[in-house]
């Protein structure tokens, strides 16, 4: 069988022919999305997780000997004479330490399945057998700790269900920021792992079927032109039914407050949940992401964004 073509074409939505421009510039930039998902040693090849000991100790997943203390993970091969770890040169891997802080992650080494095979657990349940192609190893901090990953070099073919477009979920916004960033411990996809998240704001709306305001705290992504993003957390009664337990969108505000900041009650922010996107927790178990912060749940069911994969 031929493999496919995984461009952002293969992904956009196919529209009736009187979709508006807006709706056409939602397709693309779907497919743009599902595209970016499918690239080699991407979100949809993640395959396993494990913590770091604390003494030098073979793992389930990976060749070598890892471990991790005082804040530096320590690798090591298990048998110099023959080498399958290797470091991204393709050279064999002679050891050697990393420190990275919370919330970073690396690739730090590669193997070939093929001689290190290992058992992983995909997103339908299924375990399987991964014994071919080259692995990378992900190494990362989350919640303190040090942990590991492994990538694959091919993803599955996932297309991520989505509602249907529907303009009346383009929402204008009232962001108000700070007086000064503060950071909250927050729970994760993972039972075992607390992560760290750094407010930035608060950010006011309507949304379509409910009639009270929703008041969400927000956290900062970057700058789009002129514009700055921040990303809001949120969990609706959609969760669980629909969609993951909870997603994420993009909070898109305009410009740059004049020296007395923005008026009070100004609408200076949009949201677009269309473009509500999956976390990485919904693709399969490996992947640790932030849960929203206390208060920003919707009471109300958000239709609009993306949905949760199928689990068959």
């Amino acid at each position: 069988m031929p493999s496919l073509d995984l461009t952002p074409e293969f992904f956009t939505p196919v529209l009736p022919a009187w979709a508006g421009p807006e709706e056409l510039d939602w397709a693309d930039w779907r497919g743009r999305r599902l595209a970016s998902l499918h690239t080699d040693y991407g979100w949809l090849t993640l395959a396993s997780y494990e913590w770091l000991p604390k003494s030098p100790s073979e793992l389930d997943s990976v060749p070598g000997l890892w471990s991790a203390q005082d804040g530096t993970a320590h690798i090591a091969p298990q048998n110099p004479e023959s080498p399958i770890l290797l470091n991204l040169a393709g050279e064999p891997l002679k050891g050697g330490t990393v420190t990275l802080a919370e919330g970073e992650s690396d690739i730090v080494a590669r193997f070939d399945a093929a001689r290190r095979p290992f058992d992983a657990l995909f997103r339908n349940g299924s375990r399987r057998r991964v014994d071919h192609g080259m692995v990378h190893i992900e190494l990362g901090v989350r919640g303190g700790r040090y942990m590991i990953r492994t990538r694959l070099p091919k993803p599955e073919l996932a297309k991520i269900p989505t509602y249907p477009y529907d303009p009346s979920w383009i929402v204008s916004a009232v962001f108000e920021p700070s007086a000064s960033p503060y950071v909250e411990s927050v729970a994760s996809a993972r039972d075992d792992t607390t992560v760290f998240t750094t407010i930035e704001g608060t950010v006011r709306f309507h949304i379509p079927g409910l009639d009270e305001e929703v008041v969400a705290a927000v956290e900062s992504s970057g700058e789009v032109g002129e514009n700055t993003a921040y990303t809001l957390t949120f969990s609706d009664s959609t969760n669980g039914k629909s969609t993951p337990r909870w997603r994420f969108v993009s909070v898109v505000v305009f410009g740059r407050p004049g020296p007395e900041g923005w008026a009070p009650g100004e609408h200076n922010a949009v949201i677009d949940f269309n473009r509500a996107l999956c976390y990485p927790m919904a693709f399969g178990p490996y992947a640790v992401c932030p849960a929203p912060v206390l208060g920003n749940s919707i009471p109300a069911p958000v239709t609009a964004g993306e949905k949760a994969l199928p689990t068959v």
